[in-house]
């Protein structure tokens, strides 16, 4: 019984700990705060449908079944499977682009 109510009293000591430990500070920031004003590409927006933009190049992120398929849609991988599932549970028809990205320079 004893053992058990040191256990209670040092886990929630620990809990009050934790707790302190993630509160913010009070202080106002002295950074100027700048608003960023992006204008989103609208090809890429059409209603019912989500269109997921990978580089096909990255397996297993997202990749050709082999190398006789060239249809984006027919990508698979993790992206795709995730994007896949996104668009399953809003109902959305899923539009998957090949879009290359640049190296950094």
């Amino acid at each position: 019984m004893r053992a058990r109510f040191t256990m209670t009293r040092f886990l929630v000591a620990a809990l009050v700990v934790a707790t302190a430990a993630c509160g913010g500070t009070s202080g106002t920031s002295s950074a100027p705060s700048t608003k960023v004003s992006v204008t989103p590409p609208t090809s890429l927006l059409k209603a019912g449908e989500l269109t997921d933009c990978v580089d096909i190049e990255y397996s297993p992120m997202e990749y050709f079944a082999s190398a006789g398929v060239t249809d984006p849609n027919q990508a698979i991988g993790f992206d795709v499977d995730g994007a896949r599932a996104v668009a399953k549970a809003f109902g959305l028809k899923l539009q998957i682009r090949n879009t290359g990205f640049a190296s950094p320079t």
